[in-house]
């Protein structure tokens, strides 16, 4: 079952734009529940992203399924990058916020997702060592209605 959950999550992050574009660091997982979940699809090099990886994008990992109470859990991190030429080729950040706003509105536009509301990680950080940038702490949390 969770093989259909995953299948199901891929073709819409296609059909929304986020596609599997190569030149992205891939080999994420994530905890849930104690357990560790490989990033989706896992393969080398591989994200969900709105552009090819030479292009300014939105871009994103996902992990799971987790099964809990008959239900999958995935979880994602999104974040938006400049490609820059200076010197040498390279990425540039740009906003955690944008990229996660843009996947989970177009997401909630779509025929599967719906957005069910916020949920806080309290995980942002702004100090002197340390810093989550424009990350503001906040999980969206979409809900499948199909």
């Amino acid at each position: 079952m969770g093989g259909m959950a995953s299948a199901k999550l891929l073709a819409e992050c296609n059909r929304i734009g986020y596609e599997e574009e190569h030149g992205h660091s891939s080999g994420y997982y994530a905890e849930i529940d104690k357990l560790l979940y490989e990033q989706i699809p896992a393969k080398k090099r591989i994200a969900f992203s709105t552009s090819e990886f030479y292009k300014s994008n939105n871009h994103g990992r996902i992990m799971g399924p987790a099964n809990y109470e008959g239900k999958y859990i995935f979880v994602g991190a999104f974040s938006r990058e400049s490609f820059r030429i200076l010197g040498s080729l390279h990425h540039t950040f740009v906003s955690f916020r944008i990229a996660r706003n843009d996947f989970c509105t177009k997401m909630d536009k779509g025929r599967i997702y719906k957005i069910a509301g916020m949920y806080g990680l309290n995980n942002d950080q702004d100090d002197s060592e340390d810093t989550t940038a424009d990350h503001d702490g906040q999980a969206i949390v979409l809900a499948a209605i199909k």
